[in-house]
């Protein structure tokens, strides 16, 4: 039984040695992360209840534009030059190499369910400080995406209630005239 368990000992210490070897050839991989409660509620949305009916899912859509719009070349290069991988590139086909590799480690997804106003956004890399720059630039870019998206809802309302608005003075109008009607002949 000694002799067994002399065996044992000596095998699980070579696989341990090789395991501990291997893990040390691993290259590190770091990656940052960013969580963004997105506010879905919307001046339109409010102004709507009641009066009309949209059918769209505001969340999903957003949701589509943002992952979209995250992981389009413009920010993908924005995310290259900010990062400095852009040097790294004399070749075209080696421009495109990186902004290749950059998308690949790109992430955006929602957490917490189906319904989630969490978007998540990450990035991999061997370097900290480049993982944590490409995420700021993702917020970034996300955050001038929505603002964006915030004044052309703003327009999008405005004229909505205008036409709205018009709408109601004309049914007002209409109203006016068919009451003045009615008590002439009453």
């Amino acid at each position: 039984i000694l002799r067994r368990q002399k065996v044992v000992v000596i095998v699980g210490l070579v696989l341990c040695i090789i395991g501990w070897v291997a893990v040390f050839q691993m290259p590190d991989v770091y990656q940052a992360e960013t969580k963004v409660y997105i506010d879905m509620r919307s001046f339109l949305d409010e102004l709507l209840v009641g009066i009309a009916v949209e059918e769209r899912d505001a969340r999903t859509e957003f949701i589509e534009l943002a992952q979209a719009g995250l992981t389009n070349r413009t920010t993908v290069e924005k995310i290259a030059r900010a990062t400095d991988l852009d040097l790294t590139s004399n070749t075209l086909q080696e421009k495109e190499s990186v902004l290749g590799g950059i998308l690949s480690r790109i992430s955006v997804r929602t957490e917490g369910g189906r319904n989630s106003n969490q978007l998540v956004l990450a990035y991999q890399d061997s370097n900290p400080r480049v993982a944590q720059i490409a995420v700021e630039t993702l917020l970034n870019s996300l955050i001038e995406t929505s603002l964006g998206s915030s004044q052309a809802e703003t327009q999008r309302s405005e004229v909505f209630v205008e036409r709205q608005i018009t709408q109601y003075e004309a049914r007002l109008t209409e109203s006016e005239r068919q009451l003045s009607a009615f008590k002439r002949e009453h």
